[in-house]
């Protein structure tokens, strides 16, 4: 998964915990984060320089509840390997009817990451907190769909890859050790947690050596560029719907 995304989901998902059973935040920065920063929207004029500092000023502006927010479709899929190309926020939502988000920028500088997330309200958002909807069953139909897919092009590491996915979600590989350390850590349901350690399994998209080098050449070349194209297209879809889902909907 994108460091970006993944931390993105991580935050919230501490958050959210900590909202639920009324205690600090517990988030452990990752080791490759030289800096982390939160800018507030104009009017505040705080900066918080750590999750935990982020989350005690939310609490003291009446913070509800936190939401991970991605578009589920983008335009190139071929830059998801890099930073600062997910789309993605986190979406706080305040007494008042007030909610904002934050969006980070990700800058490398000499040995380790600056991340600088800034504040932005949202004017006119809608009226609720979003719902979302569990899609294991769509997901594990384009699982199915493009491993299958990948062995015939032949790239049975990629199909190996999805299958793992796969079996997760259908629940035979939940002896599996990455999911087992998945569901040792992460404070959330174990079917959510399912989704979550799907998503993470399945997200292939990077850059050199990922699903966008070396297949869609080859599905290319055998005249199967559209094919590709759709199934890596819903694959995408059904990782940020998992997503949602899971980390948002607990």
């Amino acid at each position: 998964m994108n460091g970006e995304v993944a931390q993105l989901c991580n935050i919230v998902i501490a958050a959210k915990k900590a909202l639920q059973t009324k205690t600090t935040i517990d988030y452990l920065c990752e080791e490759y984060v030289k800096n982390l920063t939160f800018v507030f929207s104009e009017g505040d004029f705080y900066s918080a320089k750590s999750v935990s500092d982020w989350y005690t000023h939310c609490l003291e502006k009446g913070l509800q509840d936190v939401k991970y927010a991605t578009p589920t479709t983008v335009k190139d899929r071929g830059i998801l390997g890099f930073s600062n190309t997910s789309g993605s926020s986190i979406v706080c939502f305040f007494t008042g009817d007030v909610v904002s988000y934050f969006t980070p920028e990700w800058a490398y500088k000499n040995d380790g990451w600056d991340i600088l997330y800034t504040e932005r309200l949202w004017k006119n958002a809608p009226k609720g907190e979003p719902l979302f909807s569990d899609n294991t069953k769509d997901f594990k139909k384009v699982l199915q769909e493009i491993a299958a897919f990948a062995d015939k092009i032949g790239f049975q590491g990629f199909a190996n890859i999805f299958t793992k996915a796969f079996d997760i979600l259908e629940g035979t590989g939940v002896n599996d050790t990455y999911y087992a350390q998945y569901l040792k850590n992460i404070p959330m349901p174990e079917s959510n947690v399912r989704l979550f350690c799907a998503a993470e399994i399945a997200d292939v998209f990077g850059a050199m050596g990922s699903w966008n080098d070396s297949p869609s050449y080859e599905a290319y070349e055998r005249g199967l560029e559209k094919q590709y194209d759709m199934l890596s297209g819903q694959l995408l879809t059904q990782i940020r719907l998992a997503l949602l889902f899971a980390v948002n909907q607990w």
